[in-house]
């Protein structure tokens, strides 16, 4: 398996031949219960890189290979990164409201992609967890129970997923300091 910075040579060299065998022989290794999913998710996490070349590399990847889940799953881990950064330490009720749109598109997106990749692969339960990750931040409390039980059906031997469910029950993680009181 390649390790971050050789999938990040790939991806801005083009070789998305290449990108595509190492991720798909990870998650086929995964499947067949020969790694851990958290190695799958570390190889995911390398795309959580703000460079523009990495922006431009994934977009092209997609144009490349349209019907494959690997580059929507990549793009989506990147688009969160980047409104991670854009949020920060800071809850989302004090992000100005430029902040707060770029930050709402780009999670918008990473969940489109998600979903791309969900349909190019059904049994995608990294996807899930992303989405309930994503739902979490977004404080979109109602839809997180659905994700994690579609999640859960789609696969049975995920834990990250159980792992996103657990950590959306901790009241900071929307950002918003109400929760804390509710909670």
């Amino acid at each position: 398996m390649a390790d971050k910075q050789q999938l990040l040579s790939l991806l801005n060299a083009g070789d998305y031949d290449t990108l595509n065998t190492e991720l798909l022989e990870l998650h086929s290794a995964y499947a067949r219960g020969q790694v851990d999913e958290s190695v799958l998710e570390t190889a995911f996490l390398t795309f959580a890189h703000a460079a523009p070349e990495t922006t431009t590399g994934l977009d092209r990847w997609i144009s490349t290979y349209p019907d494959m889940f690997v580059p929507f799953l990549s793009r989506s881990v990147h688009r969160w990164h980047i409104a991670m950064l854009i949020k920060g330490s800071r809850s989302i009720d004090a992000l100005d409201d430029g902040q707060r749109a770029s930050f709402d598109q780009l999670l918008s997106s990473a969940n489109s992609d998600l979903f791309s990749a969900i349909e190019r692969r059904p049994r995608l339960g990294i996807a899930y967890a992303w989405l309930i990750h994503i739902a979490t931040v977004r404080g979109h409390r109602n839809d997180i129970e659905d994700l994690l039980n579609v999640g859960a059906r789609s696969d049975p031997t995920s834990a990250v997923i159980h792992r996103r469910y657990l950590e959306s029950l901790r009241p900071w993680m929307p950002g918003n300091p109400h929760t804390c009181l509710l909670y």
